[in-house]
């Protein structure tokens, strides 16, 4: 896929080639449906190199978790209920923090990608996501109950040490 240019690549040129190869995951059927959606919002935002490749790093990340954690990665599919991947994006949206500096935002936006991603698929009317069919609201669905945080109690409640 071709998007504008930006940054240094800017410079040299006014388009860039963003590719992502759906075989080399295990999933490919899944990372297929995203590359779909992803080819699709970036065409029809005019999305630009670094928004182009900020999806695909989410997506990238989010088959490399179903490749490794789920059973029959291979026959995932927003569309089949089996493989469950409602928990899948869960138990992933769950390690995103683990993986990035304290405080990053990364993991939230990745999410959030991904979920808009979701939800995209999901207004097709000929594009099934299993248990969501026709809902606006499926992404937020599939990732919203472990964004949520919940209050601490007051026995695990800390108090704060003046800086200095």
């Amino acid at each position: 896929m071709t998007v504008p240019a930006s940054g240094t690549s800017g410079l040299r040129s006014a388009t860039v080639a963003v590719s992502f190869n759906p075989a080399a995951f295990r999933c490919a059927r899944l990372a297929g449906e995203f590359a779909d959606e992803w080819v699709e919002l970036a065409q029809a935002a005019r999305l630009r190199e670094g928004a182009a490749r900020a999806y695909l790093t989410a997506i990238k990340a989010l088959l490399t978790y179903v490749d490794a954690e789920v059973p029959g990665a291979g026959s995932a599919s927003l569309a089949r209920d089996d493989p469950d991947l409602r928990q899948a994006v869960t138990g992933w949206v769950r390690v995103l923090p683990s993986q990035h500096r304290a405080g990053s935002r990364t993991p939230g936006w990745n999410a959030g990608r991904v979920r808009a991603l979701i939800a995209r698929r999901a207004e097709h009317p000929d594009r099934p996501v299993a248990g969501q069919r026709r809902s606006r609201s499926v992404g937020a669905s599939v990732i919203s109950p472990t964004i949520t945080r919940s209050r601490p109690s007051a026995a695990t409640t800390r108090t704060a040490r003046p800086c200095g």
